[in-house]
């Protein structure tokens, strides 16, 4: 199966609701859901659906902030923070993950051409996601910080305009 991102809009919203997530990622990520209540009052968190070759299977979910906090700006002002990767419950384990995180980069520089640097945070003991971040080009900031599940490194992407 192959996929790509695509701006969420409300046809999607189906499949959001039958969106199934793990107990366990609950703990180190919000579901599309809470994300999707939050981006409708925080006109700054942009919803990104990951889809099927054929639109027709929601595979995963995340969204852009696009006004991230004070100390990313910073840094950068031209960076834009991901959070929120998920994949459906059905869909983990096929590699789709790593095809979507590849997809980034293109993604944010055709929609966001004044974007050079995506920022992410990893939970310290998700290595899961540590490894797949890292195999797709993402590297340490040397930065932590304290989220709602525990510490955060904070990982880079460079993007070469």
């Amino acid at each position: 199966m192959t996929v790509h991102l695509q701006f969420y809009t409300e046809d999607y919203f189906a499949q959001i609701e039958e969106y199934l997530i793990s107990e366990d990622s609950l703990q180190i990520t919000a579901s599309p859901l809470k994300l999707l209540e939050t981006a409708k009052v925080n006109k700054d968190y942009i919803p990104i659906v990951i889809l099927d070759q054929d639109d027709r299977l929601l595979i995963g979910f995340f969204v852009f902030n696009l006004r991230q906090s004070t100390y990313l700006e910073i840094i950068n002002r031209n960076c834009i923070l991901l959070r929120g990767l998920s994949l459906d419950y059905r869909y983990i384990g096929q590699g789709l993950a790593k095809q979507a995180m590849q997809l980034v980069p293109q993604f944010v520089a055709q929609h966001y051409p004044l974007i050079n640097e995506i920022i992410l945070g990893v939970n310290e003991n998700n290595e899961i996601a540590r490894n797949l971040y890292s195999a797709v080009g993402y590297s340490a900031m040397g930065i932590r910080s304290l989220g709602r599940s525990g510490w955060q490194e904070l990982l880079h992407f460079i993007l070469k305009n």
